[in-house]
């Protein structure tokens, strides 16, 4: 089966088991926090983890809200891979 992905993204994807991952709060332009790693064993956990990060900080400090954070995802080599808005978008 893993000869069919050879060569392929799909087989990187399937077999790729780890990523080391760094998210913060940004406002994407000047503002940011501390980068704070995380490793996920499935590509897929990425974008419920950026959500859950976002929900769990506007219910703990609600002053965020209105303010155009969002919580911004970046792969090993620093690129931003994934932003989830604190709010949802007007």
């Amino acid at each position: 089966m893993a000869a069919r992905f050879l060569g392929t993204p799909s087989f990187v994807l399937h077999f790729r088991c780890m990523r080391h991952l760094t998210f913060n709060l940004t406002d994407l332009q000047s503002f940011s926090t501390k980068s704070y790693p995380i490793t996920v064993h499935k590509i897929e956990q990425v974008e419920g983890f950026t959500r859950e990060v976002a929900q769990d900080l506007v219910k703990h400090i609600p002053e965020l809200r209105r303010k155009g954070m969002c919580v911004a995802l970046y792969d090993e080599e620093g690129r931003r891979i994934l932003v989830a808005p604190l709010d949802p978008v007007q």
